[in-house]
Parts: C-alpha cells; sequence; structure tokens
C-alpha cells in the first residue's frame, strides 16, 4: 500500500491503519492516536505518553507545538510517526484546526531538516474534511 499525501504535508492511507509498517528500530518513534479521542485533553495525553514527552510538557497547543519541534529528549531520534486511525476531536472545529495547523506547521518545519523525518498519517475518507479546515 502507498499512501498518498497532500500540500498538508499529511499522508492518507486508504486501508486499516494496522497496514502501515514502520519498522521497530532505535530511534523511531510512532504515535498510533486512536480512534474516538473529542477531548482536546485526551489528544495531549495520549500524544505526550505515546511519543515520551518530557515531564515539562504543559498539557496544551502552545506545549505541543515546541514538543512537535523538539525531540531533544527522545535518543537517537531519527523518524517520528503519528497515526491517526480517525479525526480527533471533530465536535471541536476550533481545536481540531488548531491541532491540524500545529501538525502541518511541525511537518513543514522538519522538511528541512535532514536527520529526522517527521510523517503524519489520516484514513483517506477524512482527507476533504482536514482540507477544509485548514483553509479556514
Amino acid at each position: 500500500m502507498t499512501p498518498t499525501d497532500d500540500p498538508s504535508g499529511f499522508h492518507y492511507f486508504s486501508t486499516s491503519a494496522d497496514d502501515l509498517v514502520v519498522p521497530d528500530e532505535p530511534g523511531i518513534y510512532v504515535a498510533r492516536i486512536p480512534q474516538g479521542i473529542d477531548r482536546k485533553s485526551m489528544l495531549l495525553r495520549s500524544l505526550a505518553r505515546e511519543l515520551k514527552f518530557p515531564d515539562y510538557f504543559g498539557c496544551n497547543f502552545d506545549a505541543l507545538e515546541d514538543c512537535l519541534r523538539d525531540f531533544s529528549w527522545l535518543p537517537d531520534c531519527r523518524k517520528i510517526v503519528i497515526i491517526h486511525t480517525g479525526l480527533p476531536m471533530r465536535r471541536n472545529r476550533v481545536s481540531l484546526a488548531a491541532y491540524l495547523q500545529i501538525l502541518s506547521a511541525a511537518v513543514a518545519f522538519w522538511k528541512t531538516d535532514p536527520q529526522l523525518r517527521f510523517d503524519v498519517y489520516f484514513p483517506k475518507p477524512v482527507s476533504s474534511e482536514i482540507a477544509r479546515h485548514l483553509a479556514e
């Protein structure tokens, strides 16, 4: 399976998120964001746990933005992959739009760094909804 991507820098998969194969190697960190996350606090806690954010993580969007631009606490970090099995916070348009902007900015930030690859995946059926949120 080859995921497709768009101008946001996100990748979209058309089958199951379980079909995305990410090597289990040192320096590669994967965050799998489960479907059904409907609150910002749940999303931030999930990301913090999955990506082993440092204790000083403030559990807000400013702190998320900071952490997604600095992975110095992860040993030998070469690749970060965030895989969403659905679209989090769908009912909260403001928080969802802010989250998507933060992710898109982080993808753009890491594109210029040859030392670290940062990939974000979503299911293909939510791609048009994501595009609408990013255009607002």
